[in-house]
């Protein structure tokens, strides 16, 4: 049977029909001008034209889009693409713990599979226990070898390799950013689904673009005072200092705790050097202290080069040797 597909056929009325724009594919940013009502761009613009308070779109995937229902098309709040990593979770397989839909696109986790890690436990012993909030991953026994310092097999090794780490990154970036959904709540530049991926920095709320500077950043600084597995978690709400102050500080002169090593009390060169270096009435010239230095030093403006150096009255060769001007009203003889 033959059938013709007419691909090289063409009508009048085509010459009449208004010629398609290319479309343009949507960047993840918000066009700022179009919250103000003046984007020159129009549809070919390649920013999103969303009223919105956030600057980029959120890293989340559409429902709406998962179900073929979004009506927003390229404009939409959030993702039309399917990632594991932002697919929403499943409402009846979270609160009943079981979908009966087999073809369900959204995601299926359980509770405890959502919860960060335990470093603590991924270490080898955790103080918490059972009563950690955190999640405890059992795995095989550690290799010796790599305790030791080399593993042959590398990663083909059937035994654990343990990661030496004092923190996860992840479960301190997930706190920091629930505090500061909670004190920036009212600031319409702080976007809860950004990430600054500029090196040093690594702070939620924020884009490469718009970053501060590495100095600023609040997660390098949590990271950098972690607290010690045991320690109370409330470390971070007061700024990643705890509540240890001063006894955390150790001195490197004498080891001990409590005090550094400029005021240790063992360092008596810098002890005798504040004190004054013993500059009595009997100290020689070299040992005066610094009082007695600018006391010289006024005097000599006073009185010209050739202060002496001995009792007020006196005729000795003072700085400037003999040539100094006497007092008046002294035996000039």
């Amino acid at each position: 049977m033959f059938v013709d597909d007419a691909a090289g056929t063409h009508f009048d009325f085509e010459d009449t029909l208004p010629k398609e724009h290319p479309r343009t594919e949507k960047k993840l940013e918000i066009c700022q001008d179009f919250q103000r009502g003046r984007c020159r761009f129009g549809d070919t613009c390649p920013q999103r034209h969303i009223i919105s308070a956030y600057r980029t779109v959120q890293t989340k995937v559409c429902k709406h889009w998962l179900r073929g229902a979004c009506v927003n098309g390229d404009n939409c709040l959030y993702l039309h693409e399917y990632d594991n990593r932002y697919v929403p979770q499943c409402a009846f397989f979270e609160r009943v713990g079981e979908c009966t839909n087999p073809e369900c696109p959204f995601l299926h986790t359980r509770p405890n599979e959502s919860l960060p890690e335990c470093a603590a436990y991924r270490r080898g012993f955790c103080p918490m226990g059972p009563s950690c909030r955190l999640r405890h991953v059992k795995r095989e026994s550690a290799c010796p070898y790599y305790l030791a310092g080399f593993c042959p097999l590398g990663p083909r090794c059937p035994l654990g390799h343990p990661i030496q780490e004092r923190y996860d990154r992840d479960a301190v970036s997930k706190r920091i950013l629930a505090k500061m959904i909670v004190e920036r709540a009212d600031d319409p530049t702080f976007n809860r689904s950004a990430t600054c991926y500029r090196a040093g920095c690594f702070d939620p709320g924020h884009l490469a673009p718009d970053c501060p500077g590495p100095q600023h950043s609040v997660l390098h600084k949590a990271l950098g005072e972690i607290q010690e597995p045991g320690q109370p978690i409330g470390t971070l709400e007061n700024g990643g200092r705890g509540s240890g102050g001063a006894s955390h500080r150790r001195c490197f002169l004498c080891d001990e705790e409590g005090h550094t090593m400029k005021d240790c009390p063992t360092n008596t060169h810098r002890n005798q050097h504040r004190s004054g270096g013993g500059g009595g009435p009997g100290a020689p010239q070299g040992n005066s202290s610094g009082a007695g230095i600018a006391n010289r030093r006024r005097l000599r403006r006073e009185g010209g080069a050739g202060v002496g150096g001995g009792p007020i009255g006196g005729g000795g060769t003072g700085f400037g040797g003999g040539g100094g001007r006497r007092r008046p009203g002294r035996d000039q003889g």
